[in-house]
């Protein structure tokens, strides 16, 4: 379905159309499509050639990177702030990551041609999306540094505290299997760091499902990967409305 002027209010929940003028907004919005965005669903992975981006307005989406073994391990966490498929801007034609939606939501699509006429034409939004793909570099370099120094009880603790601050809600659909992804663990261990979380009292975790108890516990729990990236995420300036100029 097609956006009219009257779904702007929709369309700026993202982070990255809510920075752009009303005059490129309208520029853009001919362009989108808004599309569920349904648990489990992949919208990119490295056997499919790009052929749109997305601007998700709600949801979460897991970068993936598979290897030869057969392992998995995710290495970022989107929502709202995201635009998914931006390498087809540079006229990258796959993705080297598999991006599977971990909590359903909806997110606006463009066909990979317009984003890039767009990008070139309306100054706001290059802008935006730059800003975008260096907090994804970002959150993937600390990633790989927690992932190599941090326990996986740390680790968990602020996979489920990002989640959180993504999905809005103290309630996560996350099976054993997609934990494992998560931490790049097998899911015995997965298993035992649930458990400890679980024993302290910070969540409780039963059938695929995760409640967070206390949040002031949890980011006790968390190594200091989440407060780092929290604090630098603080500084983007992501504002609604950014520029009216």
């Amino acid at each position: 379905m097609l956006p009219s002027v009257a779904n702007f209010a929709a369309m700026r929940r993202n982070l990255i159309l809510a920075y752009l003028p009303e005059k490129e907004l309208r520029s853009i919005c001919p362009h989108l499509e808004e599309v569920a965005l349904d648990f489990g669903k992949v919208i990119a992975n490295p056997e499919q050639a790009l052929t749109h981006a997305f601007f998700v307005i709600s949801g979460v989406a897991s970068l993936i990177v598979n290897l030869a073994d057969g392992a998995s391990v995710e290495v970022a966490s989107v929502g709202r702030e995201a635009l998914v498929g931006a390498g087809g801007l540079l006229r990258i034609p796959r993705e080297i990551h598999t991006t599977l939606i971990q909590a359903q939501g909806t997110a606006y699509k463009i066909e990979i041609p317009h984003l890039q006429k767009l990008f070139s034409d309306c100054r706001m939004l290059r802008e935006a999306i730059l800003r975008n793909l260096y907090v994804q570099t970002s959150q993937m370099a600390q990633t790989a540094a927690c992932n190599r120094i941090h326990e996986v009880e740390q680790r968990m603790a602020r996979w489920l505290l990002t989640l959180q601050d993504l999905v809005g809600g103290d309630k996560l659909v996350l099976t054993h299997e997609f934990l494992a992804i998560m931490l790049g663990t097998r899911r015995t261990t997965v298993t035992l760091a649930a458990g400890l979380l679980q024993k302290d009292g910070i969540i409780e975790y039963r059938r695929g499902k995760v409640h967070i108890l206390d949040r002031k516990k949890l980011e006790n729990a968390a190594c200091e990967c989440y407060h780092d990236l929290r604090e630098f995420l603080d500084t983007i300036p992501f504002q609604p409305n950014g520029n009216k100029n």
